[in-house]
């Protein structure tokens, strides 16, 4: 059986770089970089390289975000200072000693003062609240809600617009079981980008996200719901993600 699963991951791995040599018309080719840390993951465990290839087909295929996917293991975390049942803060230094610091704040969500959409057809499963996405809310109303986000390098403020992380609900802040995964910063290789992780919500509404920022500003993000993770088998202890 660890033949077969060898031999499988090959052959996906070797289809993956086939389709990036130039065939797939309307597709954005990776970096050399990301290139490395996308043949990284589609190697490793069989949940993870099929849950790359489900983003990869279904989210980033014509998407320039697929520049900034990366196998976390290669990568070197900043350390976490505190975190508590509503906040998060992180405080490292970078390689050319610039100190970076992040806070995350989360707040009770009061559900009578919100607008709700539903799913076509459903009157149960949220779609948005307030017009925005409903990150880990899609099957029951959620408990809190990412209420600030705070980024400095020296000392100076990084732009990060609410839109960018107020659809988030009932984020895991600090909770390593299971399949749980808490806040993470990671920098990247060469330090120009800083890549936050966030896994929130229960059930239907489990989402796996990565934030992206530069030294000046948030860039972009990646969201991955639960019916990629559940298909693929992502949820699980050892998940890589993207």
């Amino acid at each position: 059986m660890v033949g077969i699963k060898f031999c499988m991951k090959c052959v996906g791995l070797a289809l993956f770089i086939v389709a990036w040599g130039g065939s797939m018309h309307g597709q954005v080719p990776p970096s050399t970089e990301s290139l490395k840390h996308i043949r990284a993951i589609l190697g490793s465990s069989p949940e993870d390289s099929l849950f790359l290839q489900m983003m990869l087909d279904r989210r980033l295929a014509k998407s320039p975000d697929q520049d900034f996917i990366t196998h976390r293991d290669l990568l070197d975390p900043f350390c976490v200072s505190i975190c508590a049942h509503d906040s998060v803060v992180i405080h490292d230094t970078l390689a050319d000693g610039k100190a970076f610091f992040l806070a995350i704040y989360t707040e009770t969500f009061e559900p009578d003062s919100h607008v709700y959409e539903y799913f076509p057809g459903e009157d149960s499963l949220i779609e948005t609240i307030d017009e925005r996405p409903a990150y880990g809310a899609v099957d029951q109303v959620p408990a809190t809600r990412v209420d600030s986000m705070v980024i400095r390098l020296e000392g100076r403020e990084l732009m990060i617009p609410r839109s960018a992380y107020r659809s988030f609900y009932d984020l895991n802040l600090c909770q390593m079981e299971y399949f749980l995964q808490p806040v993470m910063v990671y920098p990247s290789q060469d330090e120009r980008f800083f890549y936050l992780y966030l896994y929130g919500g229960e059930g239907a509404g489990t989402y796996f996200a990565k934030l992206v920022f530069d030294h000046e500003r948030y860039l972009t993000r990646i969201v991955a719901e639960y019916s990629i993770l559940r298909q693929s088998g992502a949820i699980r202890p050892e998940f890589i993600g993207f």
